[in-house]
């Protein structure tokens, strides 16, 4: 699941003070000055290294994902009284029929575009309660005649595609009222699950908990429950890091590679016995059959089964498919992905209430704002997992970013949380590569969105290490793949403005988002042992990453009666509070010791303070960088500063 056209778009919207450039901006100019049309935020789209194969037959079926204009100043100004300790509105979430009123798009607005879109014979116009999106179906023709685009199709490294080549327009008289005309192009979003290498598993098929014969399985989970000092499975208990860049020198031998299932992730990031998440429903996006052999079905099948391996009561099981996007997809190749998602958030968490899975027909990036407007509506699950994500150049391009944001912005005002994989390219912008790779450093600078959006918790990634006498944590450094950095486009979320900023050392941008919040485990060589249809795997990425974060939230969700709201200011206000603050290279984080002794990384404001390795231009140092954010969390360690 590529995205074939990032590199293109960064170089001509970073170059271009349009965001367009040569004829696009010419198409642009004649509609403005013609006084027929009016610009939306979708713009002409470039994919790189294509070859053109024409316009779209007129005939093509598109599902059309409009968004309309909300009023996200004020969504923003009302975020930052709601997250400002002594503030009337501090912690005064919204429910979902408040937050339409005070910033939604107007009824008025919308029955303008329905109307529109009615009159060109479109049909199953529906609007989302939140009156955010305006969806329809139609075809190719009436879509470029509707918007005054033209949607060609490339033929890219031999895979079909299609996108609108010069700008998405509107009548004048919907001017103001459309940010983004989704569904005019066919770009995906991709998955972020990395399988281990081919002699990871073979371990793992040998000596994992995991095996053929179920009685011998549980026989061996109950003597590693009973037995506290053994390490994870299939530890090597090497002394040394060999091809780990960056490790300090440390006396204690540790693990590398090891498969963790997700008792032993509890136990290497400190779980002293700590609350779990029951009181708490956790949600993933997925897209995918419902139904059949490797479908959620599937998925819910496995999910189970780790609960029982794990010794966790059975999980209530929830399929939410998007419908107003239409009928699920038979697509069932994305189950390693649903499964890695699923079962860390379950068993991070100890075990939950609940885990829906909002399920979508396709991984367009239209899709998204659909799924989570969905998810908003509903207000009944605190945290939800997004383990997808593209390249925010793209994002911005088709429009769908600030429509996005302004869904996102929704539940930061409802107390809700979206957890985002960073993604796995390092620090660059992703272009055709392996699969099956961990990350291919090559492209432009670029981060992911969703990751990259203020109002989400970005996840970054780790290679964790731990004690091959015990399975303690020991150290962890920066996962070369792990995506970081700074965006092009995004502003910075009030509690990330806060922290004490160096701008002259890893060329901090003030004012814009950095990219991740956090990290989590996400080597594949320090993967999830994984069941996938019955068959253990060890997989990695940010996938596994971002879910073992959802988990940890909804065990302190748990314990305060899920009245947190929002992580991320909560962790940053943490953070900060005891002395972390941004990289400088030189003296760490402000009062704490920026080398501690050993390679055990400090533990500030409840996260690991990680400061070694890099994911291509940038380096993890002491306090927050662009690799592992404030650092990997420490679940003994949130929960003392959580309070009670």
């Amino acid at each position: 699941m590529k995205i074939f056209v990032c590199a293109a778009l960064a170089a001509s919207i970073v170059g271009s003070s349009s965001g367009i450039a040569g004829a696009t901006a010419v198409h642009r100019h004649r509609a403005l000055t013609s006084g027929t049309w009016a610009p939306t935020g979708t713009l002409a789209l470039s994919p790189l290294s294509a070859i053109e194969m024409g316009t779209l037959a007129a005939s093509t079926p598109i599902h059309l994902v409009i968004g309309l204009k909300g009023n996200l100043a004020a969504a923003n100004a009302a975020i930052r009284q709601m997250y400002a300790p002594g503030s009337a509105a501090y912690h005064q979430f919204l429910t979902p029929a408040q937050f339409t009123a005070d910033f939604a798009p107007t009824q008025a607005s919308v029955t303008a575009v329905e109307s529109y879109l009615s009159s060109l014979g479109m049909k199953n116009i529906n609007v989302t309660p939140n009156r955010v999106l305006v969806q329809a179906d139609t075809t190719a023709a009436v879509a470029s005649n509707a918007f005054d685009t033209s949607i060609h199709t490339f033929s890219q490294l031999g895979v079909p595609q299609y996108a609108n080549v010069t700008p998405a327009m509107v009548p004048a008289s919907l001017a103001g009222i459309v940010q983004s005309v989704g569904g005019l192009s066919s770009f995906k979003m991709s998955t972020y699950a990395r399988k281990a290498p081919a002699a990871v598993q073979a371990r793992l098929r040998r000596h994992g908990r995991h095996r053929e014969n179920f009685a011998e399985m549980r026989r061996a989970l109950a003597v590693h429950r009973a037995d506290t000092t053994a390490p994870p499975e299939d530890c090597n208990n090497i002394a040394g890091a060999e091809g780990l860049s960056g490790l300090p020198d440390t006396p204690t031998p540790f693990c590398y590679p090891a498969v963790f299932t997700t008792n032993y992730y509890r136990l290497a990031y400190d779980d002293e016995g700590n609350p779990t998440g029951a009181n708490t429903a956790v949600a993933d996006v997925t897209e995918g059959a419902v139904t059949g052999p490797n479908s959620l079905a599937a998925i819910a099948s496995d999910m189970y089964e780790m609960d029982y391996l794990e010794g966790l009561p059975q999980t209530s099981f929830i399929v939410e498919n998007v419908t107003s996007l239409g009928p699920p997809s038979s697509d069932t190749s994305g189950q390693p992905e649903w499964d890695i998602d699923t079962q860390a958030a379950v068993g991070l968490a100890g075990g939950v209430k609940s885990m829906t899975a909002y399920n979508i027909n396709a991984l367009s990036l239209s899709a998204l704002p659909a799924a989570v407007s969905q998810y908003a509506t509903d207000d009944n699950v605190p945290v939800l997992n997004l383990s997808i994500g593209a390249c925010e150049a793209l994002w911005y391009a088709e429009g769908e970013m600030t429509t996005t944001d302004f869904i996102l912005a929704e539940t930061v005002l409802q107390g809700q949380t979206v957890t985002v994989a960073s993604g796995d390219t390092g620090s660059f912008c992703p272009i055709p590569d392996d699969p099956e790779a961990n990350g291919i450093p090559a492209g432009v600078p670029d981060i992911g969105y969703p990751a990259s959006s203020p109002y989400a918790t970005a996840v970054g990634g780790t290679s964790l290490l731990v004690s091959a006498t015990n399975g303690a944590y020991d150290t962890e450094i920066s996962w070369y793949s792990g995506d970081g950095g700074i965006s092009l486009f995004e502003q910075m979320s009030p509690w990330q403005g806060a922290m004490e900023a160096n701008t002259l050392t890893e060329g901090f941008a003030v004012g814009n988002r950095m990219v991740p919040d956090i990290a989590m485990a996400a080597d594949p060589n320090t993967g999830l042992d994984t069941i996938i249809s019955g068959v253990p795997t060890a997989y990695g990425g940010t996938s596994l990453a971002a879910p073992l974060s959802e988990g940890i939230y909804a065990r302190l969700q748990s314990r305060h009666g899920n009245k947190l709201g929002n992580a991320t200011p909560n962790y940053y206000a943490i953070y900060q509070s005891q002395g972390g603050g941004l990289a400088d290279g030189i003296f760490g984080p402000v009062g704490n010791d920026p080398f501690p002794s050993g390679a055990t990384p400090a533990i500030i404001g409840g996260f690991h303070d990680i400061f070694a390795g890099d994911n291509g231009f940038y380096q993890a140092l002491p306090g927050y960088d662009l690799n592992t954010g404030m650092g990997s969390m420490d679940i003994g360690q949130l929960f003392v500063d959580f309070g009670s």
